[in-house]
């Protein structure tokens, strides 16, 4: 993969993800948050199971071994799927209360928390940049870019 291949794949995965949230919008109008989470897991499921059956559809021998390791899988993934949809639930409420700009902002601070959670609860060591880049989107969130007057 070229350079500039990769630089417009990453644009393109941005544009998506944060399209994500205005559609999330979008859809709130017309439904519950309750409502657009199952539509986006059911799609989710329907379309990935068409392709992985049809990846698999070679023969009656990969399709029995494809259903049990699928069922394997469910088996051991449902913990994680059950959690992804409780935080995009409360993450799809806060979409009602709040701009998708604000929500897409707090939703990439796992980018700086999740390794300032390594260094306190893991132990493992983490670089000074880590904490000024975290206080700065504290501030940032704080003030939300207003002018600071007294400080």
């Amino acid at each position: 993969m070229t350079r500039n291949r990769a630089i417009y794949e990453l644009i393109l995965a941005g544009a998506l993800w944060g399209f994500g949230f205005v559609a999330t919008v979008w859809g709130l109008q017309i439904m519950t948050p309750v409502q657009f989470l199952f539509l986006r897991f059911f799609l989710a499921f329907f379309f990935s199971g068409i392709i992985a059956f049809a990846i698999n559809a070679r023969s009656v021998t990969s399709q029995k071994k494809w259903l049990a390791g699928l069922l394997a899988e469910l088996r051991i993934g449902w913990p994680a799927g059950i959690l992804l949809g409780i935080l995009l639930l409360l993450q799809t409420v806060g979409l009602k209360t709040t701009s998708a700009t604000e929500s897409g902002f707090i939703t990439t601070l796992y980018v700086i928390f999740v390794p300032l959670f390594q260094h306190f609860f893991l132990s493992k060591k983490t670089a000074d940049l880590g904490f000024c880049l975290c206080d700065l989107c504290s501030r940032w969130r704080l003030f939300r870019g207003r002018r600071i007057k007294h400080f």
